[in-house]
């Protein structure tokens, strides 16, 4: 749920399964270095498309360099409490209700 101007909207992001390389979901009462490392935060919620990402990088290191990684694109969603990180060939697709 998402608030602006005194009205609330739901978005959905739907992600293609086959897309997915990877996804990761934390508390951040647990991720304190990877949150520190984020420069740009909004208070409930923020996405972001992420440049220079260590997480695809740890995908490239896992699959020995071999894995067809060209053209993924990490996503980032910082909630209040928890934080989603998703490596997918594709972009989802954006839906806001409300």
């Amino acid at each position: 749920m998402l608030a602006g101007n005194d009205q609330f909207f739901e978005i959905e992001l739907a992600f293609e399964l086959k897309d997915i390389v990877g996804f990761k979901l934390a508390n951040d009462s647990y991720s304190w270095r990877s949150d520190s490392a984020r420069t740009t935060r909004r208070i409930d919620y923020s996405l972001f498309k992420v440049e220079n990402s260590k997480y695809i990088e740890w995908f490239k290191a896992e699959t020995y360099g071999v894995g067809d990684l060209d053209g993924v694109i990490h996503f980032s969603l910082l909630l209040a409490d928890e934080s989603l990180d998703v490596v997918s060939f594709s972009s989802p697709e954006i839906k806001v209700f409300g």
